[in-house]
């Protein structure tokens, strides 16, 4: 596993903003190839996974781990039976989805528990899992021809669906939190190219949507966004689906900065944020992609690794599956 680390301040687009939080930014490759973070808890556990082939997509195998605050790795799956990891919650929960190369199964949603290390499926066949929170809720969404967004409560078995808006042609939840806020991306049939997906946060409780414009004001071209992360304050962290572009935190007064990882050559995404501020994500170059944390400086630093641990599973509910679904919110 490669580390290495910087310390950088957060800013504009064109230039550092004042009083722009200074982070320490280390960076992993998890894996041999491709490694993406996805959540990151209270904790400090990171949920993710990596590419055991060359690329990072849904016809190649991904190995899902969850890193622990002293370094050491848990693999989530085998190659023959593999679980690509969403975001992580306090109690070390994963949501993640099965996907098989073998058979041409469906995709299944599923929570990983580390106490009893059984994963649980939650959702129908044909469903991708990408966040969780504290109360028992998850979300992601649905395979269909035009993917849906779904929300599930693991506690009362109440599930439901939403549209953030009109003329969607697909949308996809990333992250959750236990005030109901949900945020992802959704693809509208009004705007042309990259710049049909966009970002959005979505009030469950008020059944209202808020359409996120990061780069509204872009220079370099594509307004599109994707967010990821939300913490119970409403601060709200994603990226553009184009290549080549910074990640944005949107702060509770709905006031945007951007930073790229100082790696960077090919763009960063901010997966996930805890409630501490320290965020999760991953960034290209000309190698691949690679995990990072991004560490507030009054914050401890993230420890070195101890150790790598392979977790034998049981499971509940799930066989060999497949994922199938869209590529636009994964790294490829």
């Amino acid at each position: 596993m490669r580390i290495t680390g910087f310390v950088v301040g957060f800013g504009l687009l064109a230039a550092p903003a004042l009083g722009a939080p200074l982070y320490s930014f280390q960076n992993f490759d998890i894996g041999p190839k491709n490694t993406v973070f996805a959540g990151i808890n209270g904790a400090g556990e990171v949920s993710g996974y990596y590419a055991t082939g060359a690329t990072i997509n849904f016809s190649a195998a991904l190995q899902g781990f969850v890193r622990s605050p002293s370094g050491t790795i848990t693999l989530l799956s085998t190659e023959a039976n593999p679980f690509v990891p969403g975001q992580v919650n306090d109690a070390g929960q994963v949501a993640g989805t099965f996907q098989s190369y073998i058979g041409g199964g469906p995709s299944i949603g599923a929570v990983f528990d580390p106490i009893t290390r059984l994963f649980t499926t939650v959702a129908g066949s044909q469903t991708v899992l990408e966040g969780i929170n504290n109360i028992g809720q998850v979300t992601g969404f649905t395979l269909d021809n035009a993917p849906v967004a779904l929300v599930l409560d693991r506690t009362t078995g109440h599930s439901s669906t939403f549209i953030p808006t009109t003329n969607v042609l697909a949308t996809e939840p990333y992250g959750i939190n236990d005030k109901g806020l949900v945020v992802g991306q959704y693809q509208t049939y009004a705007l042309a190219g990259d710049d049909r997906t966009q970002g959005f946060v979505y009030d469950l409780v008020a059944g209202t949507s808020t359409l996120l414009t990061p780069y509204a004001s872009n220079p370099a071209g594509s307004r599109s966004a994707s967010a990821r992360g939300v913490t119970d304050a409403g601060v709200i962290v994603g990226c553009s689906v184009v290549a080549g572009q910074p990640a944005f935190i949107r702060d509770a007064g709905a006031n945007y900065s951007f930073f790229d990882d100082p790696a960077a050559t090919g763009g960063t995404c901010a997966s996930s944020i805890n409630a501490a501020g320290v965020i999760a994500g991953f960034y290209t170059d000309a190698a691949g992609t690679h995990g990072f944390i991004a560490t507030p400086a009054a914050t401890s630093a993230v420890p070195e690794p101890a150790g790598v641990g392979l977790l034998l599973l049981g499971f509940v509910g799930a066989g060999v599956v497949r994922l199938g679904r869209t590529t636009s919110g994964r790294a490829g």
